[in-house]
């Protein structure tokens, strides 16, 4: 759990817009390779931790795709919320990505 935590740390204090803009972050179960992930509706900006460490962000991301992604990491979801962020996040070519250098 304290290692949970210490990832969202890192997300929100990597980024003054993090800092100027409510952000809601989820912890996405075990059977995801995403181990964190959040959203600035502001800047319409999705933070995706891996399990492996790696960080991205995501520019261009509707409330409504968010929303998705909240809805799927629930438990009662029939979509699993890897599978959820491929097909609405990472396949979309309107969506840019950028990885966080360490």
């Amino acid at each position: 759990m304290t290692d949970l935590l210490e990832t969202a740390r890192r997300i929100l204090s990597t980024d003054t817009a993090l800092k100027q803009s409510p952000v809601r972050m989820h912890f996405v179960g075990s059977s995801s390779n995403i181990k964190a992930w959040g959203y600035l509706p502001l800047t319409r900006e999705l933070r995706v931790m891996f399990r492996s460490g790696q960080e991205y962000r995501y520019f261009g991301v509707s409330r409504a795709t968010w929303n998705a992604l909240e809805r799927a990491t629930e438990s009662s979801s029939e979509v699993s919320a890897g599978e959820k962020f491929v097909a609405l996040v990472r396949d979309n070519p309107k969506i840019r990505c950028r990885k966080v250098k360490p």
